[in-house]
């Protein structure tokens, strides 16, 4: 799903003067370490959530860049001091009649300002003779579209406040958005709230005699607040002697590797059941996952996640960089004179972008043949696997006692005996045919 086309970002922390174009449903973002790939996403962090970082407020002196800050003093000119963000969003269809397919929302932070100044190009779309309706009717259809914005920013450690808070979107997700007024689940908290005012009436009449206070004891009816303690549950296999025990585990107790590949499910699972557009800035998912799961998640992603939301990631990994479908796009970004750049590394797999990505990684080359070993040898395991229970299949059929026919008539009456007689049981012979005239199917 695609929302942004261009992401034009200047004077944010490394990122002087930085133009994104040609973004597709999926962009990766690689590189050399601290080169200001995470940047990218914190501007856009910035752009719908008014944070640099999660939980966090733009702090002007820290996230202004200091390259631009340089200029300034030496200028000494004020008032030059900003931070601005611009996005060319893509219309999405059922604003086919009101807004234009291309425009442009500019956000700019002054030094002294919490709040941003905000401007847009519709004005000059209309002059363009580009609107699809009136000026009036694209301004006020606008903020509409942008408040059905989400933005999600995954930072690449994610600790246990930040699975609290992705386990309360998909609350939010599960229930709150699907229950009525008259759901059963609310009535019976209802039911509960009548009983508890009746258990706790003595102390209700000892604190209205202390404090001349009515207060009362009972469950939040809001769903969200309700569920407060939702939690995740997994299964946890271990295999006997005798058998295969089973128990449930939370998912919080399991390993950072199966906690952090849960997260863009859940993620998907939330944009796939929104009325919102759903925007990931993802920084490095294939943290703590083994090299087989990240190349299945780089998979979802590109195949599956990617139709719910647009998504943008940083990575390091090969799974990630390997990614070459119709939807993917990936960036190398890199420094020079004190600010980040950014070359485009693919579709053109071929062109100079791509070249100075894989000598930057270092290994990219020897990680990218040693994905295709590793996907090609995965292939082939799988088919030898096929071949050996086919194999087995066959073995067994040969110690079954063997019952030679005439032809296939006979063969289908003998099926038929046995299925009456033993309905529930596969037979305990195999029936050939020995007629040389028959095929050998036959």
């Amino acid at each position: 799903m695609q929302i942004i086309k261009t992401i034009e970002i200047r004077y944010l922390r490394s990122l002087y003067r930085l133009k994104i174009k040609n973004l597709n449903d999926l962009n990766v973002f690689s590189g050399s370490n601290d080169v200001g790939k995470s940047n990218i996403l914190k501007a856009l962090n910035l752009f719908f959530k008014y944070e640099v970082n999660r939980l966090e407020p733009i702090d002007f002196f820290s996230d202004f860049s200091f390259k631009r800050l340089n200029e300034v003093r030496k200028e000494s000119i004020k008032g030059k001091q900003f931070i601005r963000i611009d996005i060319e969003f893509c219309r999405p269809v059922n604003y086919k009649g009101s807004l234009p397919a291309r425009f442009k929302v500019t956000k700019i932070w002054n030094r002294d300002d919490y709040l941003p100044q905000e401007t847009n190009d519709l004005e000059f779309q209309e002059r363009k003779g580009k609107l699809p309706s009136t000026l009036e009717t694209a301004k006020r259809m606008l903020p509409k579209f942008l408040n059905r914005i989400r933005f999600e920013y995954i930072p690449a450690i994610r600790d246990t406040e930040y699975y609290d808070y992705v386990l309360e979107n998909l609350q939010e997700s599960l229930i709150a958005s699907n229950m009525n007024p008259d759901d059963p689940i609310l009535e019976a908290v209802r039911n509960l709230n009548a009983n508890l005012g009746k258990i706790s009436e003595s102390l209700k009449n000892d604190f209205y005699k202390a404090t001349k206070i009515k207060a009362d004891v009972s469950l939040p009816e809001d769903p969200t607040a309700l569920f407060r303690a939702f939690s995740v549950s997994t299964d946890w296999e271990e295999k006997s002697s005798d058998d295969k025990a089973s128990q449930s585990v939370l998912l919080s107790q399991r390993g950072d590797g199966i906690q952090a590949r849960y997260i863009p499910s859940l993620l998907n699972y939330i944009a796939e059941n929104s009325s919102f557009f759903y925007l990931w800035g993802f920084e490095e998912p294939e943290n703590s996952v083994e090299y087989n799961l990240s190349l299945e998640l780089a998979n979802d992603f590109e195949k599956s996640y990617s139709k719910n939301a647009q998504i943008f990631v940083t990575s390091h990994s090969p799974a990630f960089m390997s990614l070459h479908g119709k939807n993917t796009v990936s960036f190398r970004v890199f420094k020079q004179d004190d600010s980040s750049k950014i070359q485009q590394a693919y579709p053109d797999i071929t062109g100079e972008g791509m070249q100075n990505l894989s000598s930057d990684l270092g290994i990219f080359q020897l990680y990218e043949e040693m994905n295709k070993i590793f996907v090609e040898r995965k292939n082939n395991l799988f088919a030898t696997i096929q071949t050996v229970e086919a194999l087995q299949k066959e073995i067994s059929e040969a110690n079954l006692p063997v019952v030679y026919v005439e032809g296939k008539n006979d063969h289908a009456i003998l099926d038929t005996a046995w299925s009456k007689l033993h309905s529930s049981e596969d037979p305990n012979f195999s029936i050939k045919n020995c007629d040389p005239l028959l095929k050998v199917d036959d």
